[in-house]
């Protein structure tokens, strides 16, 4: 069996308003706009927190030539966060979690001596794309028809979005979103805004099983 993972990227059109004539929840901007400050916020939140307790340290004498930086300190970062900020629980949740998993990486990253990486610096909008990501979790994110019969992509709770794409993608994505069909899963989502235009990259594994191999028949 090989596995091969690839992106799939697919053009989106957010919709102003937030519900369909036919009272579905649909993608708007406005949801857009506000997961992806939210994942830029969180990431550069976690960020000064961690970079205070740096300077504090140093000003009591300790060595902080590297400091843990895992999921079990950030939980309580992000915990805190949510605590103080209510704006946060707009965010897809997934999306919040991905915020930090990609700080702590980044981390892990600085840390590696092979990869040579810098240490993480906040995130500034001009600076950065605009992104942010959502796992597929139980299905939540998958090609589905709408209530005029029209595909569509479901992205979680923010709702169906119109999209576009060719029509081997669609194939694969209508693969992806069938629980019965093995060969294609949707791993996670990424939503992007590049030039004033909406994207959605789909990271999907793609698994090709062989068909049972025979030797020649032989007499007995």
């Amino acid at each position: 069996m090989n596995v091969v993972k690839e992106n799939i990227e697919v053009r989106i059109y957010p919709a102003k308003a937030d519900m369909n004539d036919k009272g579905e929840k649909i993608v708007n901007i406005s949801a857009v706009e506000s997961n992806i400050g939210i994942y830029r916020f969180i990431y550069n939140k976690e960020l000064e927190f961690i970079n205070d307790f740096k300077r504090l340290l140093i000003y009591y004498g300790y060595d902080v030539d590297k400091i843990i930086v895992n999921k079990k300190s950030c939980d309580v970062i992000l915990h805190m966060l949510r605590q103080e900020y209510s704006f946060l629980e707009k965010a897809e949740s997934s999306s919040r979690q991905q915020s930090q998993i990609d700080f702590i990486s980044a981390f892990k990253n600085y840390y590696n001596v092979n990869l040579k990486a810098q240490h993480p610096v906040y995130k500034i909008k001009k600076n950065n794309k605009d992104t942010f990501r959502i796992i597929n979790n139980n299905n939540n994110v998958r090609i589905k028809k709408d209530k005029y019969g029209y595909d569509k992509i479901k992205l979680a709770v923010l709702g169906l979005v119109k999209f576009k794409t060719s029509k081997k993608y669609r194939e694969l994505l209508h693969r992806g979103s069938d629980k019965n069909d093995p060969t294609v899963k949707i791993k996670h989502v990424t939503v992007k805004k590049v030039n004033d235009k909406y994207y959605a990259v789909f990271n999907i594994e793609r698994i090709h099983i062989p068909e049972k191999i025979t030797g020649p028949l032989q007499q007995v």
